[in-house]
């Protein structure tokens, strides 16, 4: 994978991981659109699992990030 798209799907699944972690009922109703509306919904009545699931996306994140910096 091109390493500048790396660095953006890492800021993308942080970002998004922060705020779901942060803020799990708002950030869900936030998305409830179109075919989203009933899956974000349902996880906005599930602030644990949301957390959870932001947890995940902050590791995911982390991951692809490079493990060190070129000098």
């Amino acid at each position: 994978m091109n390493e500048r798209l790396r660095d953006l799907l890492a800021i993308l699944l942080l970002g998004d991981g922060a705020v779901g972690l942060l803020r799990p009922v708002k950030h869900n109703r936030l998305w409830a659109l179109g075919p989203l509306r009933e899956p974000c919904l349902w996880l906005a009545r599930r602030p644990g699992l949301m957390r959870a699931v932001a947890a995940v996306e902050i590791a995911a994140g982390l991951l692809l990030l490079p493990s060190r910096e070129k000098a």
